[in-house]
């Protein structure tokens, strides 16, 4: 349509109904209503300001936005500020990344259910030791872990469960600086949130996977 870029494109007779969501910085607008189209907000964070029940017009505070990173801040208003009673909404029970939909008893604005845990994210400055996010994530049995070094360092990478319990030490020795990738088989590892360590003398860095069986 020329307008890529849009939050929500209304066309006409549109009748849109839209919950726990989150349209902020889109350009040239957040929603484009056209002739006889109805938009219903609820419960979502629309930059701008939108009519409609629990709706704000608070900055949503991505981590890092310019890198396409739109998980939360722990300080975000997004957090459990989304339909007080999910009850009938057919909610599927993982977000985007494959973790619980509903945190701490309400659901939150946005693609990304925030965790209660704080969890480094993948930026890409290689100029600093880097554990990147997981590929794919959630997974069923393999997945690719890389990370970064700016130069030759002692590496130690170890899988724990939510309980802190260490489950498996993946690697253990000198790399050399630059960009390394290894894929990890965990067919033998139950279902459920892990958590994945990178650990040097001077630097240590952890990322969320999740394992669907």
């Amino acid at each position: 349509t020329g307008n890529s870029n849009i939050g929500i494109c209304c066309y006409n007779l549109s009748e849109i109904n839209l919950a726990n969501s989150t349209l902020w910085m889109n350009a040239p607008q957040e929603i484009d209503m056209h002739s006889n189209s109805t938009l219903d907000a609820q419960y979502s964070d629309i930059m701008g300001g939108y009519l409609g029940t629990g709706n704000i017009d608070e900055d949503p505070q991505f981590i890092d936005p310019d890198s396409l990173n739109f998980h939360l801040l722990d300080t975000s208003p997004c957090i459990n500020s989304g339909t007080p009673d999910t009850t009938g909404l057919h909610l599927p029970p993982w977000d985007l990344d494959g973790n619980p939909r509903i945190y701490d008893g309400r659901i939150d604005m946005g693609a990304y259910e925030w965790q209660g845990v704080a969890v480094d994210d993948t930026i890409h400055n290689y100029d600093i030791v880097t554990l990147h996010q997981n590929f794919p994530n959630p997974f069923k049995s393999t997945t690719h872990i890389s990370f970064s070094l700016p130069h030759p360092d002692k590496v130690k990478i170890q899988i724990y469960n939510l309980k802190g319990q260490l489950v498996e030490t993946l690697l253990n020795e000198n790399k050399q600086a630059g960009n390394h990738t290894f894929e990890w088989n965990a067919e033998n590892v139950s279902s459920g949130i892990y958590f994945c360590k990178l650990s040097t003398d001077k630097k240590s860095s952890i990322q969320k996977l999740v394992i669907i069986k």
